[in-house]
């Protein structure tokens, strides 16, 4: 990724274009529903398959035994992933590809 650093030291990266896809998350302690966001270029299973420690969800809904709680971000542990299903009529179907 090229980074420009202008004359006041300010750094600018390239935007990363993402696709939102609607999963619903079972994880070890409750189920998460919410937008993982997908490259262009790769499927779902691509995206949940990288090395990093956790998935990022955006617009989530928690639900666990003590409740639910709407956040707009969550960083879920991989290692804490049972189950991800995509839901039907998120937009492009990436395990289609």
């Amino acid at each position: 990724m090229a980074v420009e650093i202008d004359d006041r030291g300010k750094r600018f990266t390239e935007q990363v274009h993402k696709i939102p896809t609607r999963v619903v998350i079972q994880t070890t302690h409750g189920r998460i529903e919410g937008m993982v966001h997908v490259h262009p270029e790769h499927r779902l299973s691509d995206e949940l398959n990288q090395t990093t420690p956790f998935v990022a969800v955006t617009s989530a809904t928690i639900s666990a035994p003590e409740g639910s709680c709407l956040v707009p971000f969550v960083a879920v542990a991989r290692n804490h992933v049972l189950w991800v299903i995509p839901v039907e009529g998120s937009g492009e179907s990436h395990e289609q590809r």
